[in-house]
């Protein structure tokens, strides 16, 4: 055909959609019905139902805008329908870490993550489990592992869709058992996912890279990429031409930008940090590199483990600014993380506890938001501040209390923010001994305020 007409739903995924298939089929022969006005119809079959002229519609019909030129009257329709259905743009939920989910708002097409954390700290499986959440909710996504080798993370992805120990090699080697009929059904329910890997390894050429993501693009549909992580995968690019290992990295980054907003595909980029002394605290200045990588970045995680807490630090969020940490706690059985721990211990007392703290730091960060625009308020805090935060009134001011009057929330996040513990830490030495199933189970938070 010379002359394709395009006539998609009227709203932002609609229109989103009727581009993508203008592309793959041609711009030149494609025209697109964007019905405009305030009772423009949702699509042609509303139009038809509400007595539309469907021949004037239609022939009203235009190319696709240039990329980089449009108007408000182009995506009019689109500004409209965000403000009245928000739910509808808030992203891919994370349903195994649903308090990620609500400070992030879902993971959204178009955007790029910036993921980093001490070496060893769980980033890969971390994101293993990411993938499985999105692949198994029909999500299509692209894997670049140039750290780890496919079969070493597929063997690890394996393990976390079974939630469960994968037979061992004894176990298969049983004749009267059933183990290999059951790993052969697991790879087959496996297979069925919608994940895809690619070949690199190690050092690859970054146009080599964007070509494998586009052709998954095109023909996979993909709709998320992780690309773990960063530095290994420009090793080979260091001795080119004039360009150091920085400026090599922020062509990267850059790159990595722009073809997430272009092809609308979200992208995770692992980055590793800095070197820093075991247990420290990181921050946004502690990711390796200049700081491009965080700027161009819609969100920033950072991994925070210092060998006996662990959990996601939300440091930059520019959805809606909503910053928060999410517990990790590590499922051996299974090799994946929960928000809960193993032990016995109240989860619906435990994620409201984690609620309250993850609204007081949204609290503090509006607050100090004229301050410090680059969300590392929490680090860049001083000591005075701190402590005039949490026992001033509301606003950090006021007549001074006394620490034994703070709710528990407020203090554990006092706690956490000082590097003094967690919500489970009672303050002494008693905290660095193993908690017994018993005790984490018959354990009241109201204790947190009345232990000195």
């Amino acid at each position: 055909f010379d002359k394709i007409i395009l006539w998609m739903d009227n709203d932002g995924p609609g229109q989103e959609g009727a581009e993508s298939f203008a592309k793959k089929i041609g711009l030149g022969r494609c025209l697109l019905v964007r019905p405009t006005g305030a009772d423009a119809p949702k699509d042609a079959n509303d139009a038809l139902r509400e007595n539309f002229d469907l021949e004037e519609l239609i022939l009203r019909a235009d190319v696709v805008p240039h990329e980089s030129i449009l108007t408000f009257s182009e995506i009019r329709s689109q500004v409209l329908h965000e403000i009245c259905n928000p739910h509808e743009y808030s992203g891919a939920a994370i349903p195994s870490l649903p308090t990620l989910t609500n400070i992030l708002k879902g993971v959204r097409r178009g955007e790029l993550t910036v993921l980093t954390g001490a070496t060893g700290s769980g980033k890969t499986t971390f994101l293993s489990q990411l993938s499985l959440d999105f692949a198994e909710n029909g999500i299509n996504v692209l894997w670049g592992s140039f750290e780890v080798k496919n079969t070493r993370l597929m063997h690890k992805l394996l393990r976390q869709f079974s939630r469960e120990p994968l037979p061992s090699a004894l176990d298969l080697k049983k004749r009267d058992g059933n183990a290999n009929e059951v790993l052969q059904a697991l790879a087959d329910r496996f297979e069925d996912l919608p994940l895809y890997f690619m070949r690199f390894h190690g050092g690859s050429n970054v146009e080599d890279i964007v070509d494998a993501m586009e052709y998954a693009i095109y023909v996979h549909d993909v709709e998320h990429i992780i690309l773990d992580n960063l530095q290994f995968m420009l090793t080979r690019d260091y001795s080119r031409g004039s360009f150091d290992k920085f400026d090599v990295q922020d062509y990267a980054v850059e790159v990595f930008r722009k073809f997430a907003t272009e092809k609308n595909v979200h992208i995770t980029l692992v980055v590793h940090p800095r070197k820093e002394d075991e247990g420290q605290k990181l921050g946004i200045s502690s990711i390796y590199g200049s700081a491009k990588s965080t700027q161009e970045a819609d969100t920033v995680l950072i991994l925070q483990s210092d060998g006996r807490r662990k959990y996601i630090d939300v440091k930059k969020n520019r959805y809606d600014g909503t910053l928060g940490f999410c517990p990790l706690h590590f499922q051996l059985q299974s090799g994946r993380y929960e928000e809960t721990p193993e032990m016995g211990i109240d989860a619906e007392k435990y994620h409201q506890q984690v609620l309250e703290m993850n609204n007081s730091i949204s609290a503090q960060t509006k607050l100090k938001k004229k301050q410090n625009d680059d969300g590392t308020i929490l680090d860049s805090m001083s000591q005075d501040d701190i402590d005039s935060l949490f026992t001033g009134d509301e606003y950090g001011k006021g007549k001074p209390r006394s620490m034994s009057t703070l709710s528990p929330a407020r203090l554990a996040l006092y706690n956490r923010i000082r590097g003094k513990g967690d919500p489970f830490n009672f303050g002494n030495a008693e905290a660095n001994k193993r908690v017994s199933k018993a005790t984490a189970k018959n354990w009241d938070p109201s204790e947190l305020c009345s232990r000195k």
